[in-house]
């Protein structure tokens, strides 16, 4: 199973050591020494892309250069380490504290990297450069932190790294306090913004995000996390959003089985919908199953693929033309494993932009922390092999890509494609 508790790895990665606490250089060199050990032994084949030798002499290389490094340069030198392994399920947490990180959120469309979340002023903006250096130039430099199988996956990842002012220090792109951010509106009007690190708290309260206008955004339901559906009694549409991978069992393994604290209730019944959504598909006059796995990054493949072999046994509605998968770049790991089961199994038509995930890859992840800085290290435990021609993408039936603007007036285009199909 791929991705088996990735998203567990994912959200323990996030808030588990926000703060790497101030330590000697003996204890980084024990940290490292601990990874060097293992992250070989743990891996399934730690060394399918970078040999043994390099390894080592990465390591080596950091490790000798502890007594001059700040911490800040010691977690890009891991983030670079480990992004060198080329799996992108193995990977080191990157803590970063509000203050390192720019008050500036943004995401990459067809048409550029826009600003999602900000002060008034910088909103829906397009940058063009951050203190004189291209966008493009920027993003390629940050790309070395991170494993980028493909378009879909850079696009995914790199944003984040955007706010990131180790990295962007790293690389120089930021040398003093100060920020020049070079956008575009809307309109085609260029615009200059500058800030420095004392104005961060002033724009961080003032800031805003880019809403969706949800009265005209299909299904747009924000309170609910994980999965739910709705028939569309106009259009005979039945509409599935899976948006995690996660259930009440699945919670139940991780708090007694792995030993992690976890509010077992937290989380809907996943049988419980399941049989919902067989039930519906029997009984209602569908016309069209829609099923939407955008944004899902992953967790337990093995539900998803029991309810998928089922809807498949339903003759009515698993027909050509009848059932519609929605992906886009974040649809990962087991999602996108649901993803070819839908296609192994069904008539499906998948509609929207290439997943994330690359076609054949390691996953089942597992992971450990370093013993005095307590950074989590997940790396993948199984192979997952495909015998897909498509390259390092999955390219779907109906490729859709999405614009800004699309994105601001709460167009669906994939969902509307799939529609007018």
């Amino acid at each position: 199973m791929m991705g088996k508790l990735f998203l567990v790895v994912v959200f323990w990665g996030l808030f588990c050591g926000a703060f790497v606490q101030a330590q000697t250089t003996q204890q980084w060199r024990e940290d490292l020494e601990f990874l060097r050990r293992e992250l070989p032994r743990k891996h399934v084949n730690l060394f399918f892309s970078m040999s043994p030798e390099e390894f080592n002499r990465e390591m080596d290389q950091l490790v000798s250069h502890l007594d001059t490094l700040s911490k800040n340069n010691i977690l890009v030198g891991l983030q670079r380490l480990v992004a060198r392994i080329g799996d992108s399920h193995t990977s080191i947490s990157f803590p970063v504290s509000s203050s390192e990180r720019l008050p500036v959120n943004t995401r990459f469309f067809a048409d550029g990297v826009y600003i999602t979340e900000g002060i008034p002023e910088m909103l829906h903006m397009k940058i063009l450069s951050i203190n004189g250096f291209e966008i493009g130039s920027i993003l390629d430099s940050l790309a070395l932190l991170e494993v980028c199988d493909n378009s879909s996956m850079f696009r995914n990842r790199m944003p984040r790294y955007l706010s990131n002012l180790i990295a962007l220090r790293h690389f120089g792109f930021v040398l003093g306090n100060t920020f020049l951010y070079q956008c575009q509106d809307t309109s085609g009007m260029v615009r200059e913004f500058r800030f420095s690190v004392r104005d961060f708290q002033t724009m961080k309260q003032k800031s805003v995000k880019a809403s969706l206008p949800g009265e005209r955004y299909p299904f747009f339901r924000p309170e609910n996390d994980f999965f739910w559906q709705e028939f569309q009694e106009d259009d005979s549409v039945y509409y599935v959003r899976y948006k995690r991978c996660a259930s009440r069992l699945m919670n139940f393994f991780i708090k007694y089985f792995l030993f992690e604290p976890r509010d077992i209730w937290s989380v809907p019944s996943f049988h419980k919908f399941s049989m919902t959504v067989r039930k519906d598909l029997k009984h209602l006059p569908v016309k069209k199953l829609v099923f939407d796995l955008r944004e899902n990054g992953g967790g337990s493949s093995h539900q998803g693929t029991s309810l998928i072999r089922k809807i498949a046994r339903n003759k009515v509605i698993n027909q050509q033309g009848k059932i519609f998968v929605l992906i886009d770049r974040g649809t990962f790991s087991s999602a996108f494993l649901n993803t070819l089961d839908f296609k192994n199994f069904t008539h499906a038509i998948t509609v929207g932009e290439s997943p994330s995930q690359p076609i054949g890859s390691y996953g089942d992840t597992r992971s450990f922390l370093l013993p005095h800085s307590g950074l989590k290290v997940a790396c993948s435990t199984k192979y997952f092999p495909s015998d897909s021609r498509q390259g390092d993408r999955y390219i779907p039936d109906i490729e859709v890509p999405v614009e800004f603007l699309d994105y601001i007036r709460g167009t669906d285009r994939a969902y509307q494609d799939a529609m007018d199909y």
